[in-house]
């Protein structure tokens, strides 16, 4: 079985999942205790380095994320 995309509708045909599971961006805190990742499917979650417990988990609004910078509050 043969399967043939088209570059405009390939992202139409693949699952809502495994859209999900491309990491688009990756970034560490300055403290190295914290991981956070944006994904094609429009998530941000902070992850816990050492234990990789998720802390965070937040949905863009219809929007890749694409860049993370920790700030200091």
């Amino acid at each position: 079985m043969k399967t043939k995309y088209n570059k405009s509708d390939f992202t139409e045909q693949l699952s809502s999942s495994a859209v999900k599971l491309v990491i688009s961006t990756l970034k560490t805190s300055p403290d190295r205790k914290l991981i956070a990742s944006g994904d094609c499917g429009e998530n941000l979650k902070v992850h816990v380095l050492d234990t990789f417990k998720e802390i965070t988990y937040q949905e863009a609004p219809d929007a890749e994320i694409l860049t993370i910078k920790f700030t200091n509050r």
